[in-house]
């Protein structure tokens, strides 16, 4: 919609003074496109939904089996999406691993989300991308566990069986009050935004935190297995 016909509108509905500013506000913050928009051709409709997520939430909490995206470094981003089930050229795998390393500056905005992140231990002893490169990763996880709006935790292998969803699961509260919750599972993304859909994943990662050990214990988890590198 251009600015013409958003004026148009205006005047349709007889707005004046603050309530017109607002609109046009909010026209202009609609109508510029979000970074990853020349990306668009490799980050698709439900990654770009969660994109936007990221962008909007006050506190993000995730459950996963591998580090969170946005505490990758750039060669551990590389290795998992080399072996990804897709065929990508170079040049795709570039571009990823870029869109990767740009959602991660959300944390470094002025007002970033809270992030708490519960990793299964197999996450601190797959080796992704090579000794290496799991060494830069470790550290740069114990790294960022320790900045105050940053949570780690780790359920370890000792717990046994635990509460696991499927695959990933990812819960956002919004900047607007609302709830939403991403999950990754074997037949595609899910974004869940009923009520009960939420209070499920609620209380799935609540079970998931009590079988975590906490933050200070974490670490050492984390820094022991660094030191094996």
């Amino acid at each position: 919609m251009t600015r013409q016909q958003v004026l148009a509108l205006i005047e349709h509905y007889g707005l004046h003074g603050e309530e017109r500013d607002q609109v046009l506000d909010l026209w202009k913050l609609a109508s510029q496109p979000s970074w990853w928009y020349p990306y668009r051709d490799i980050v698709g409709e439900r990654y770009a939904g969660l994109i936007d997520l990221e962008d909007d939430a006050s506190l993000i909490r995730n459950y996963g089996s591998v580090v969170h995206g946005l505490l990758q470094t750039e060669t551990y981003a590389r290795a998992l999406i080399e072996s990804g089930p897709q065929e990508l050229t170079q040049d795709e795998i570039d571009r990823r691993v870029e869109v990767r390393r740009r959602r991660q500056a959300v944390l470094e905005k002025e007002e970033a989300p809270r992030l708490w992140v519960i990793l299964d231990e197999a996450a601190l002893h797959r080796e992704v991308g090579g000794p290496g490169a799991m060494r830069e990763q470790l550290g740069k996880l114990l790294e960022m566990s320790r900045q105050p709006s940053i949570t780690v935790q780790v359920i370890p292998f000792k717990i046994g069986a635990h509460p696991a969803p499927a695959g990933a699961m990812t819960l956002f509260d919004l900047s607007d009050g609302s709830r939403m919750s991403f999950m990754e599972t074997v037949v595609g993304d899910l974004y869940l935004e009923q009520a009960q859909e939420i209070e499920a994943a609620e209380i799935a990662f609540n079970h998931l935190n009590g079988a975590a050990v906490d933050r200070v214990a974490s670490a050492k988890l984390i820094e022991q297995r660094l030191k094996e590198y």
